[in-house]
């Protein structure tokens, strides 16, 4: 018994060590520049955000289209949530919107933002999905090709 109980601890010790690491791996996933490829606003095709290119480095993302800033400031993720949980805070672009919080999720080719920027007063998402008057915006990112 107390055999089953020492491999029991070491085994959750060992599972608990790999969160750590997973959640690492994941911020260095999201750490580049994304295009947006797919968009939607409450429930509705959102074709105006098509194109958009969202660049994540540290703690700093910067929003553009056609090389203009649109956003930047401080973002911040917590992928220990379910689902995984991201803030942003613009401090630069030539509108300021303050904060806006959402939920991600990220693949090697793919990157899935909902958030609440246009309506902050809403509480954040909790699904991959908008509705009409949910105040979501829902985008699907791919990696930016790199040009030479």
């Amino acid at each position: 018994m107390r055999r089953l109980g020492l491999a029991l601890t070491l085994s959750l010790g060992f599972a608990t060590a790999a969160w750590p690491a997973d959640d690492e791996a994941e911020r260095t996933a999201l750490q580049q520049t994304w295009h947006a490829v797919a968009a939607e606003r409450d429930g509705m095709p959102a074709p105006e955000l098509v194109g958009h290119r969202l660049t994540l480095t540290q703690d700093r993302f910067r929003i553009t289209r056609d090389g203009r800033l649109l956003f930047g400031g401080r973002y911040a993720t917590d992928p220990s949530t379910r689902p995984a949980s991201i803030a942003f805070h613009q401090d630069e672009g030539p509108s300021l919107r303050g904060e806006w919080r959402g939920i991600y999720r990220v693949s090697d080719d793919r990157l899935d933002i909902v958030d609440n920027a246009d309506d902050q007063q809403k509480s954040p998402p909790t699904q991959f999905a908008t509705t009409p008057g949910s105040g979501y915006v829902l985008v699907r990112f791919e990696p930016a090709r790199r040009t030479p």
